[in-house]
């Protein structure tokens, strides 16, 4: 007991001459702004998974990567983990996709494009226990290389939204 209070009374001495502490999360998280941009790709072979990766660049990762699965076979939705500059990482499922929407400009050579609803689930590190949610406006389009015959997948993605941790 007696030790908390002069915990207390340490911690309001440094707030009142204006020394910086360290800030602490709300219960829960506090709700950020979250923004992240990038482009990922993969060779489609005839597996029904391709795994998806490629460098991301955002609010809260800096310089990151962001990978994820699609499942043609089942349809599923696909899970996904975006990896911040330090390591950490941060773990999102999408909840509903809308293929074609209006509003999302994309270069003359892509396919289509895909308006998903994401939502953070958890991560590692600063992330553990991450929630929020997130929209990812994706340009789809794709090379074939000559030589092989093989097609390469490539997203183009911005994802804007919030996330508490």
């Amino acid at each position: 007991m007696r030790r908390a209070a002069g915990v207390g009374a340490v911690i309001a001495l440094a707030v009142s001459l204006g020394v910086p502490t360290p800030a602490v999360a709300a219960k829960g998280g506090t709700s950020r702004p979250f923004h992240v941009t990038g482009v990922v790709s993969a060779p489609v072979t005839n597996d029904c998974v391709v795994n998806v990766v490629g460098p991301a660049i955002g609010t809260h990762i800096g310089n990151g990567s962001n990978t994820f699965k699609i499942d043609f076979c089942t349809g599923a939705p696909p899970p996904g983990i975006i990896t911040a500059a330090n390591g950490d990482q941060i773990f999102d499922v999408a909840s509903g996709d809308n293929l074609d929407p209006a509003g999302i400009v994309c270069a003359p050579d892509a396919f289509f494009a895909v308006k998903s609803t994401i939502l953070i689930a958890g991560g590692t590190g600063r992330f553990t226990g991450a929630t929020g949610s997130f929209v990812s406006s994706s340009c789809i389009s794709g090379v074939v290389d000559p030589a092989t015959g093989v097609f390469t997948l490539i997203l183009t993605f911005d994802n804007v939204g919030t996330i508490s941790y």
